[in-house]
């Protein structure tokens, strides 16, 4: 059956908390905590080193995907020109 509790209990034990007992207010805590964070997350705000980053990783990326595709074309071209030199040299 599914606990309900689980998350916070893992949030409590995370924080030390004693979960053996409803007196110490873990849940509550618990649950602050977990607030807190979610209200955390929504306030954080990229860096200009995160922005960077990023902009260096697609650039990289880009450059991969234009470079992978010039030497498949290339690869195509030399086999096309080695198809096209064995057909002719059949011929003759």
């Amino acid at each position: 059956m599914l606990n309900p509790c689980q998350p916070f209990q893992t949030i409590a034990r995370t924080l030390g908390l004693d979960t053996r007992s409803s007196v110490s207010l873990w849940r509550d805590r618990a649950l602050v905590e977990a607030n807190v964070a979610v209200l955390y997350s929504f306030q954080v705000r990229p860096t200009w080193n995160d922005i960077v980053v990023v902009v260096v990783v697609v650039v990289v990326v880009v450059i991969v995907v234009v470079v992978v595709v010039v030497v498949v074309v290339v690869v195509v071209v030399v086999v096309v020109v080695v198809v096209v030199v064995v057909v002719v040299e059949r011929r003759k």
